[in-house]
Parts: structure tokens; C-alpha cells; sequence
């Protein structure tokens, strides 16, 4: 039995489906798995809603109030989707939040990632025991891999001060690989392990499998979806101009409190789409004209669906996080597709025949690594 470590837990829809996707990949290559549900943080997170509505109780006018009652309502809605989503898709334990619970135990094999499980935040915390598997003592027998895991960061001001900690806590592994370029080169100075290079586990099935997650079209007409993690004026501005001159509709959705209050600046060109379970997430991506996005696993779902996108960059707390984006985009030879300024003169299709290619042999490449890595001989 196969335990799974990522943060499927949180109510985004990479985060989720990255996590069906590496479950659903070791069921098809015969293993039998099951999530260990450890919610990161050290405590069970208050629902998305709720966090968002204590905020906007700090509004003072009775139309404010309304409004955001009735964005409460949705984003109620968005959280009981997710965990809809999660109990139908995904086999799991039940959720536990202690670092030494009995839950992590009991298995023969470990798996971690994908996702920033191994970013700096983690690393420096009391999660870091679960996530680089330290709960685990040195005579025990499972085998630990890690597949695509993420550190999130290229900065070298960050990354110095750290590479003790990540060779101590990467030391037991018996398989590493993660899902950036620069990460393989930054961690093989530390580690005696190979470290190999892997595709994020949603580039494992192919488009037709999530054809049949996605719901059926909510929006007879062409439109524009705008995605973002977090506010990019860039993004917005070319969505805007890629509206005014196309003449769609722009749908936005933007994972944070700040999609509550882009809505006066899209009044008139588009619409919230705040109760998006992952189910709609595919959807919006599978049936629009055009996405624009900061998100890599919004970028990686418009080339699995072969959309026209337009990525941009992310930054969290200040930090530059699109690496693994640009990783991305750099593989299927897309560059030019990122952090676009916009010309409709200049704008052209993507030659999909070139990028299907490259993500054919992303999943081939990660599915013979599992395979291989998961047959090998049992850590002695």
C-alpha cells in the first residue's frame, strides 16, 4: 500500500487535481494508494468563506452588506464543492493534524508531492517532519520517494541559507525528483540520490480523462477566462484589451479575497466565477475562446484542453513564484507566451501539433519513472 503526502486539502484546483492525478496514475499502473490527509499548518483551516466574510464585515454600508452576503453564499458554495469533490475522487484517511499521528503510519511505500511541499515555509516548520517524511526513524523499511515535489523559489538568498536543512531532511530518501529544472541542480549538490526532473502529476492522464471530470458548458457564448492566484495588473490589463478588441466577455476568478472587489473595475465586461468547484475549473478552461492566467496549473490545463493562453507572472509575500511556470511554458516551447504585452496584430494560434508532442513525452517520461521507482528493490 502507497501512502500519499501532498495538500489536496486546500480548496484550489491544482492542489486537488494534481492530487486525483497521481492516484488515478498509480491505480493504472497497478497499485493500490490511499491520501494521507494531513491538513498542513498545524491546525484544520477555518472554511475559505469564512475567513473572506470577517473581512468584509469591516465594511460599513448596508449595500456593501448585501453584497457580500450574497458572496458569502458563494463562496460557501466553492467550499462544499471541493470537499464534494475530494470524498467522490480521492480515497483518503480521515483528516489529522498532528505531526506524529498514527495515520502517517503503516505503509510500504511514500510518496510526496507534487506542489510547493518542500518550499522554504515548510521547511522551517513543524510540517517539514511530515513532508521530507522525517516521522519516519531510520530502521524503518518503506520505501520514500518523492515525485515532482516543488520548492516554489529560485532565490539564492533564500536557498543559501537553507541547503543544510534540505540535505539533512532529504538524506533518507531512496527516489528524488522534483518538478523544476532549477531545483534538480540546486538540490544534487546536496544529495547522494540522482535527482531527476518530473512532470506535475496532471500531465500524467490524458485530456480525455478530464473531459470527463469537467462540467457540461455553463456559457453559450465565447468568452475570455481570467484565472489568477493573485492579482497581476499585466494579466488584467491585457484580459481587458483582449475583451475590448475581441468583443467576449471576460469570466474571472481569482483565488483570494481580491476577486470580491475586481468587480466594479469588470463591470459591463465580465463576470465573478466565485463558486467554481474543480469540476467548473476544467470546464471554464475546456470550453473557453481564450485564458489568461498566473497560475502554472491554470497554464498547464489550457495546453491539456489546447486553449489559447496567455501566461503571467505570480509572486507570493513578495517572492517571485513562477518558476515552475516558466519551466513549463520553456518545455513546450511556448516562451513568448508569457508576461505578454498585448498587440492584436501579433497575436497568432499555438501550433498544438508541436506541444502535443512535448506533452506526450511528459506523461510517458512520468509514468515510466513511477513505474521504475516503484518496482525497484525495497530499501534494505
Amino acid at each position: 500500500m502507497i501512502g500519499i503526502l501532498n495538500v489536496q486539502w486546500f480548496d484550489n484546483p491544482g492542489a486537488v487535481l494534481l492530487c486525483y492525478a497521481l492516484q488515478q496514475t498509480l491505480a493504472e499502473l497497478g497499485w493500490e494508494s490511499i491520501v494521507l490527509n494531513y491538513v498542513s499548518g498545524g491546525a484544520l483551516p477555518p472554511p475559505f468563506f469564512k475567513r473572506i466574510m470577517r473581512k468584509l464585515r469591516s465594511e460599513k454600508t448596508k449595500m456593501a452588506w448585501i453584497e457580500n452576503e450574497y458572496f458569502g453564499r458563494l463562496l460557501r458554495i466553492r467550499c462544499q464543492k471541493y470537499e464534494a469533490f475530494r470524498s467522490q475522487y480521492l480515497r483518503r484517511t480521515l483528516p489529522f493534524k498532528e505531526v506524529d499521528s498514527q495515520l502517517l503510519y503503516g505503509y510500504d511505500i511514500y510518496i510526496v508531492g507534487s506542489d510547493v511541499v518542500w518550499k522554504p515555509e515548510i521547511l522551517l516548520s513543524r510540517d517539514a517532519d511530515v513532508y521530507f517524511l522525517s516521522f519516519l526513524s531510520d530502521t524503518f523499511k518503506a520505501k520514500r520517494i518523492s515525485y515532482a515535489a516543488s520548492i516554489g523559489t529560485t532565490d539564492n538568498e533564500i536557498l543559501s541559507v537553507l541547503e543544510e536543512k534540505y540535505k539533512v531532511r532529504l538524506q533518507m530518501f531512496d527516489h528524488i525528483s522534483v518538478r523544476e529544472k532549477e531545483s534538480v541542480i540546486f538540490l544534487q549538490r546536496l544529495c547522494k540520490q540522482t535527482v531527476h526532473h518530473m512532470p506535475d502529476p496532471v500531465f500524467l492522464l490524458k485530456k480525455e480523462q478530464y473531459d470527463t471530470l469537467a462540467v457540461s458548458r455553463t456559457c453559450a457564448e465565447e468568452y475570455i477566462y481570467l484565472y489568477m492566484l493573485t492579482p497581476n495588473q499585466k494579466a488584467i490589463n491585457f484580459a481587458l484589451a483582449l475583451s475590448e478588441r475581441s468583443g467576449l466577455q471576460i469570466l474571472y476568478d481569482v483565488h483570494s479575497d481580491d476577486n470580491l472587489f475586481l468587480r466594479r473595475l469588470f463591470r459591463g465586461k465580465g463576470r465573478a466565477v466565485v463558486s467554481d468547484g474543480p469540476a467548473e475549473f476544467l470546464s471554464r478552461i475546456c470550453h473557453a475562446k481564450y485564458v489568461v492566467t498566473n497560475s502554472f496549473h491554470g497554464t498547464a490545463f489550457s495546453l491539456i484542453f489546447e486553449k489559447e493562453v496567455y501566461a503571467f507572472s505570480a509572486q507570493n509575500a513578495g517572492i517571485d513564484t513562477s518558476v515552475r511556470l516558466k519551466d513549463l511554458l520553456s518545455t513546450v516551447g511556448l516562451q513568448y507566451r508569457y508576461n505578454c504585452v498585448f498587440n492584436w496584430e501579433n497575436i497568432r494560434s499555438i501550433n498544438y501539433q508541436v506541444v502535443r508532442a512535448s506533452l506526450y513525452e511528459l506523461r510517458e517520461r512520468g509514468r515510466d519513472y513511477l513505474q521504475q521507482v516503484l518496482e525497484s528493490d525495497a530499501r534494505r
